[in-house]
């Protein structure tokens, strides 16, 4: 079994990778891509990040979980063209967070 930081690190890349071309991608990629954010969110947010939020490790996940959170909701609120206008600026910030993120997860856990 795969360690959730192993996890929550995968995820952070492929929602990094993904949101950088979310307008190229077909719709069922997208929602896919949106409920995937949306579970890791809110396992890293909500369960990790609350429980450990004195740690470091329980700040990051929280931190990291809610840049999930949004991105995952701006992908399943694709279709309504006014979230897209309004938000389409923030993909850019969620894409670098995100691989932010995922590089210091995969960095810290390559060097465990």
């Amino acid at each position: 079994m795969l360690p959730m930081g192993t996890i929550m690190a995968a995820c952070l890349l492929i929602g990094a990778v993904g949101m950088g071309v979310v307008f190229k991608l077909p719709k069922p990629a997208v929602i896919g891509l949106g409920l995937l954010l949306e579970a890791a969110g809110i396992w890293n947010a909500f369960w990790y990040g609350l429980q450990h939020f004195s740690e470091f490790w329980g700040q990051m996940a929280l931190w990291s979980g809610l840049v999930m959170l949004a991105s995952g909701a701006f992908c399943l609120r694709m279709s309504k063209p006014d979230v897209v206008a309004k938000f389409r600026k923030w993909v850019g910030p969620a894409v670098a967070l995100m691989a932010g993120f995922g590089g210091f997860y995969a960095w810290t856990i390559y060097n465990l």
